[in-house]
C-alpha cells in the first residue's frame, strides 16, 4: 500500500504498474491486494485512483477549477507537459480528457458535457483568439464543443457545474469560476431554456452515441467530408461518461473507448496536435504582454507564476516536434488516424516488485 500511494493516484503510473504486475506475475494486483487485506478494500481501492460518485461542495469545485489551471500531461519527450487552455478555436477534446484524469486524480467522479450546432456554429468571444488584442477580444466560432462536468450536492438537491478555463478564465489576470449549465451553454450562444432550439441526451456513451447519430439523420443536419454531422439551425447537448472522446462520427459509428484507459491511449496519439497548440498560445501570450500597457521588462513581457499562461517554464523547448507533419486540425486527420493505427505489441516490463507484493508466493505477507 505504501508503495501504490507514491503514485498520487495519476493514473497512467497505475495503469502501468497493474500491467507490469500481471505480466511478472500473472495475476490482478488489486485482486492479490484484496485477498491479502479484505478490511482494507476502500483504501485499495483509493490508492488505484477508484472514484466515489458522490456530489461534492461547492469549496471543493471551486478548488478542482482553481487547480486545473495547472494539469499536465506526461510527453515522452518533453516530460511534464502543461495542458493550456488559452488557444480557444481547437482541442476542446483533448483538454477536456486531461482535465478528466486530473480531476479524477484529486478524487473527483467527472462526466464531459458536449455541445454541438452549425448554421450558426457556437460562438464566444475570447481574449485569447487569434485576432485578439489587449483588451479587445475576438470571436471564436466552432461545430462542438466539450468540457468535464461535476455535481454539487445542495440541499435542494444535485446541481451540474462545467469546469472550462477556455471559457470562464476570460483574461490572464482572472481565474474564472465553475459555470452551471445554462451559464456555460449561454457563452456559446446556446439557449438552454428554448426547447425548440436545443435537444439534451444522457446515457451511456453507446447510448448517446446512438441518439445523437439518429437525431442527426432523421432531421436537419450539416455533413462534413471528415464524417462528423452537426445539427443544422439548433443545438444537441449530450451528458456524457468521462472515458467518451469525441463527438460522434458518421463513418465510425461504433469507435467508442471502452473505458478511461482506452480513451487515453486515443489521447496519446493527438499529443503531438495538443503541443503544437501550446505553441500557438505561448506565442499569442508573448504577443499580449507586448502589446499590454505597462510592461516592466526590456522585451516588454512581465513575470508571470510558472503554470499559468505565458509563464516561464509552462512549456519546454520544441525540439521534439522535428519532422513531424501532424496538423491539428481534427477533419483532415481523424479517418486516417484511425484506421492507420495497429495494434499495440505488449513489451515486457522491467519493473520488479518487491516479494512482499508477491502475494501468492509468501504467506502472511502485510
Amino acid at each position: 500500500m505504501r508503495l501504490m500511494r507514491v503514485l498520487d493516484r495519476e493514473l497512467r503510473k497505475i495503469w502501468a504498474v497493474e500491467t507490469a504486475y500481471e505480466i511478472q506475475f500473472g495475476s490482478d494486483l488489486r485482486t492479490d491486494l484484496i485477498e491479502l487485506r479484505s478490511d482494507y478494500h476502500e483504501a485499495i481501492g483509493n490508492v488505484l485512483g477508484d472514484v466515489v460518485s458522490r456530489p461534492a461542495s461547492m469549496e471543493q469545485i471551486i478548488e478542482w477549477h482553481r487547480k486545473l489551471k495547472n494539469t499536465t500531461f506526461e510527453n515522452y519527450s518533453l516530460g511534464g507537459t502543461t495542458v493550456r487552455y488559452d488557444h480557444p478555436e481547437n482541442g476542446c477534446w483533448l483538454r477536456a480528457h486531461a482535465w478528466v484524469m486530473d480531476l479524477v486524480r484529486m478524487g473527483a467522479s467527472p462526466m464531459k458535457i458536449f455541445v454541438a450546432r452549425d448554421m450558426p456554429k457556437l460562438s464566444f468571444y475570447s481574449p485569447y483568439a487569434e485576432d485578439a488584442s489587449p483588451g479587445k477580444p475576438a470571436k471564436v466560432e466552432f461545430e462542438y464543443h466539450v468540457a468535464p462536468i461535476v455535481v454539487e450536492h445542495t440541499d435542494s438537491g444535485p446541481r451540474l457545474w462545467v469546469l472550462d478555463r477556455a471559457v470562464s478564465a476570460n483574461s490572464d489576470d482572472h481565474d474564472g469560476r465553475p459555470l452551471t449549465i445554462e451559464e456555460w451553454l449561454g457563452q456559446l450562444g446556446v439557449d438552454a431554456g428554448d426547447k425548440e432550439s436545443v435537444t439534451f441526451y444522457a446515457g451511456t456513451a453507446e447510448q448517446i452515441h446512438q441518439q445523437y447519430i439518429d437525431d442527426c439523420r432523421t432531421r436537419s443536419w450539416a455533413r462534413y467530408s471528415n464524417g462528423f454531422v452537426f445539427p443544422r439551425g439548433r443545438a444537441i447537448v449530450l451528458f456524457a461518461p468521462m472515458h467518451t472522446f469525441t463527438i460522434p462520427n458518421l463513418r465510425e459509428p461504433k469507435e467508442i473507448p471502452r473505458d478511461l484507459s482506452e480513451a487515453d491511449r486515443w489521447f496519446r496519439d493527438w499529443e503531438s496536435d495538443l503541443i503544437k497548440m501550446n505553441r500557438t498560445a505561448e506565442r499569442r501570450a508573448r504577443q499580449r504582454q507586448e502589446e499590454a500597457p505597462g510592461a516592466s521588462a526590456a522585451d516588454g513581457s512581465r513575470p508571470r507564476p510558472v503554470g499559468e499562461p505565458g509563464a516561464p517554464g509552462s512549456l519546454r523547448p520544441p525540439h521534439a516536434m522535428a519532422g513531424r507533419t501532424r496538423g491539428i486540425t481534427v477533419g483532415s486527420r481523424w479517418m486516417r488516424m484511425r484506421s492507420n493505427r495497429r495494434p499495440r505489441s505488449r513489451r515486457q516490463s522491467s519493473l520488479r516488485f518487491p516479494k512482499a507484493i508477491c502475494l501468492r508466493r509468501r504467506r502472511g505477507t502485510a
